[in-house]
C-alpha cells in the first residue's frame, strides 16, 4: 500500500491544476502547433527530473503568458522523429517547428532560455 502511494507520486510530477500541462502522444501536436510552446521531456522515475519539478514550475509561472508550457513523460511514449536525450530536456516550439532545446535544472535557467529564444523567433 505505501509502494502504491510513492509510485503515485512518481507519476504525477505535475498536477493536473499546475501551469505545466501533461502532454503525451495523444494531444502532443497539438500542444506544439500554434504559438510558443516549450515542452519539458522526463522520466518520471529520474531523480534529477523529480527535483527539476518545483523549478519548472517556477519557471512556467514566471513565464505565463508569453509561452505554453507542456510535460511530456517519455519513458513510455516518444513523439513522432524524437531522439533519446539525457532528461530532463527542454525544446522549444514555434507554430510547430523546433527553434531550440536544451538541457536545463534551474528556474533561472529555464526562464533565460526561452527569453533569449524569443529573439530568435521575433514574438517578443
Amino acid at each position: 500500500m505505501v509502494l502504491a502511494a510513492l509510485l503515485s507520486l512518481c507519476f504525477c510530477l505535475y498536477e493536473k491544476s499546475s501551469v505545466v500541462k501533461k502532454v503525451d502522444l495523444s494531444n502532443y501536436a497539438s500542444s506544439v502547433q500554434s504559438g510558443l510552446s516549450l515542452v519539458v521531456f522526463y522520466y518520471h522515475s529520474c531523480p534529477r527530473c523529480i527535483a527539476f519539478a518545483p523549478k519548472m514550475e517556477q519557471a512556467a509561472l514566471a513565464l505565463k503568458g508569453i509561452v505554453k508550457i507542456g510535460a511530456f513523460d517519455s519513458v513510455s511514449e516518444k513523439p513522432p522523429g524524437w531522439k533519446a536525450r539525457p532528461v530532463p530536456y527542454l525544446a522549444l516550439f514555434a507554430d510547430g517547428k523546433l527553434v531550440a532545446t536544451k538541457q536545463e535544472l534551474t528556474a533561472k535557467g529555464v526562464v533565460d532560455f526561452v527569453l533569449q529564444n524569443l529573439r530568435k523567433v521575433r514574438l517578443f
